[in-house]
């Protein structure tokens, strides 16, 4: 009966391990996904020439947006342009993705979000496992 009671602890404990790291997967792969679009956002292009507006490249570490910002010349060269996120109508700035490349940064980002979130935890265990010691242990040792 013991064993019977081990085993049943043991597969409730790996069920929730198992949908713990699926959560914290899933986490990962959302905020990979966000932080590949404020990237975007956030982005400064460095253009040299009108002629460079037609195509401007988004993204990182792979570009995976291209927007037409010719109808937004600038006023000197070489400039730093963002990607335009409002207008009049989407023929202002049509821009084109590439999805495989936003998959990719997703995945690099998300891994990178992981290894973070990774880290931190096992540096909280460390610390609540190295905290201060019971009294009664302190003066066993004195």
């Amino acid at each position: 009966m013991g064993e019977a009671a081990a085993e049943q602890g043991a597969a409730k404990h790996s069920r929730m391990a198992r949908s713990g790291t699926g959560a914290l997967l899933l986490a990962a792969a959302v905020l990979g996904a966000v932080v590949s679009w404020w990237i975007c956002v956030v982005q400064r292009v460095p253009v040299s020439a009108a002629s460079e507006l037609a195509a401007v490249q988004f993204g990182a570490p792979i570009p995976w947006i291209a927007q037409d910002l010719t109808a937004s010349p600038q006023a000197a060269y070489p400039s730093d342009v963002r990607m335009l996120l409002t207008g009049n109508s989407a023929w202002d700035a049509p821009a084109e993705y590439d999805w495989g490349a936003f998959a990719a940064n997703t995945l690099m980002w998300g891994a990178a979000v992981w290894a973070v979130g990774a880290l931190l935890i096992w540096l909280a265990t460390r610390v609540r496992r190295s905290g201060p010691r019971p009294e009664s242990q302190s003066l066993r040792e004195s």
